[in-house]
């Protein structure tokens, strides 16, 4: 929200000093390079590839986003229109203001796509994309088990019809380990997407992913969910599912050569003509820089990302022509020590670590100890002292172990035929603990009352000040 005020300031202040010289009749030099500053303006506006949204709701609210933007584009455009004039400035303002409309644009259609409805209507409308990878079997449901059971399917709001494409196994070719964890994330992710918009997956679909993580170490499981997570990061908080699109990768290459030209142009125009103040030039130097390093960078991490690496997979299952496999084998000779040693590397999936808050600490010293200065900012300060009593704890193999054979355990009931999957998923959400207890026979009569006697948050409260003290 800052930047999008500094921008507006910015174009305000351009298109003042425009008018400013329009009513004087004159036209300084220094006056153009700032007009051709302009495009710069939409293009770091655009952002990186790497984060669109900081928020669920952003995305949501992408028209609000698409407002603001035609807003910035209409005043740029105007700007530009009203400076232009016979100057070969003006002709190299035209390729950044291309690449500034491609990343303005493309950061808008992102939060487009990662709305929640958008997400919805592409889960209907398009094929599934997992076809390319994996084994299917077509079943058709309609006559197996009783009928309360189809029953029970069509009222928890299924996500397939009575006949179901369900997932056996990853077809053979995949001989990689990472690669062949990358398809089964991929897989696991697209079913995700349905939860995520409030659809529930029948009986075959959770038979397919629990065939996934079965026979899985703790460890390998985590992997696994670490890919599917990144998988949907990428899609609710990136630019990803635009970049990755057909036109997305061409209006990539449009965006680079755009900057790219510019500053070879500018460069060259520099030295036959030396009428700009040196200040000036070293600040539409550092722009051109900025804008080259940015489309480096996005083309960098698009090329070393697992979405690259998934249409690779995909391309070398497809049959293709003798020009198009060349290109594809050579590229994944070329990206697969490379993608081996980032993702091993730079593209750690999570910080194997989990953030604990010291309730009691954080109430007793409050009351204790007031600081001045900082801490009486507003927002800032509130952060700053709530972030006093965060602790970062590791997660270690042990409770991942812990973790997975308790998850283990409640999925065995899951793909129960013969068990309602919204009751039993009820169930498992109403468990506050007391299942831990009736575990540790020795504890359960003497405790089971903090959790089942009193409210959550009182019993939660109780707890913590047990394993505290």
């Amino acid at each position: 929200m800052m930047l999008h005020s500094v921008v507006t300031i910015s174009l305000g202040h351009i298109s003042n000093n425009q008018a400013d010289s329009s009513k004087n009749f004159s036209s300084v030099p220094k006056d153009k390079l700032q007009e051709f500053w302009t495009p710069f303006l939409l293009v770091h506006l655009g952002g990186p590839d790497t984060i669109t949204a900081y928020a669920l709701e952003d995305n949501d609210m992408w028209l609000r986003h698409l407002v603001v933007h035609g807003v910035h584009v209409g005043t740029a455009l105007y700007i530009f229109i009203q400076a232009w004039e016979n100057d070969p400035l003006m002709f190299i303002a035209i390729p950044i203001l291309i690449s500034g409309l491609v990343n303005y644009g493309g950061r808008t259609l992102a939060l487009r796509s990662s709305s929640t409805q958008c997400l919805k209507d592409g889960l209907f409308s398009a094929p599934d994309p997992c076809s390319d990878f994996v084994k299917h079997v077509e079943k058709d449901h309609s006559f197996e088990g009783d009928r309360d059971h189809q029953d029970r399917l069509m009222e928890e709001g299924s996500s397939s019809s009575s006949v179901l494409s369900v997932m056996v196994l990853p077809q053979d070719g995949i001989d990689d380990q990472k690669d062949h964890r990358l398809v089964e994330a991929y897989f696991m992710f697209k079913r995700l997407e349905y939860l995520f918009v409030g659809f529930v997956l029948d009986y075959y679909e959770r038979i397919g992913i629990y065939s996934i993580i079965r026979d899985k170490s703790a460890e390998d499981s985590f992997k696994l969910v670490a890919i599917e997570l990144g998988f949907m990061y990428d899609t609710l908080y990136t630019k990803a599912t635009v970049v990755c699109s057909r036109f997305g990768i061409v209006f990539r290459c449009i965006s680079f050569f755009s900057s790219v030209s510019a500053v070879v142009v500018f460069s060259v125009m520099n030295l036959l003509f030396h009428r700009y103040p040196k200040i000036d030039i070293f600040l539409t130097y550092s722009l051109l820089a900025g804008a080259v390093f940015v489309e480096v960078y996005a083309i960098m991490v698009l090329f070393y990302s697992d979405w690259t690496r998934l249409w690779l997979i995909k391309c070398k299952k497809a049959q293709h022509n003798l020009v198009s496999k060349f290109f594809v084998d050579h590229l994944w000779r070329f990206t697969s020590p490379s993608h081996s040693v980032v993702s091993n590397k730079y593209q750690k999936r999570w910080s194997g670590s989990m953030l604990q808050f010291n309730l009691i600490s954080y109430c007793l010293e409050n009351t204790q100890h007031r600081c001045t200065g900082v801490q009486k900012l507003p927002y800032f300060g509130k952060w700053l002292e709530i972030y006093r009593y965060l602790t970062r704890v590791n997660v270690s193999a042990d409770l991942r172990e812990l973790i997975f054979n308790q998850l283990k355990k409640k999925g065995d009931k899951l793909i129960d035929i013969n068990v309602s999957y919204v009751v039993l998923r009820n169930e498992f959400l109403a468990h506050r603990g007391d299942n831990a207890l009736k575990i540790q026979q020795h504890l359960g009569d003497r405790f089971h009352w903090s959790i089942t006697e009193v409210d959550f948050d009182q019993s939660l409260l109780i707890w913590h000040i047990a394993t505290d003290v």
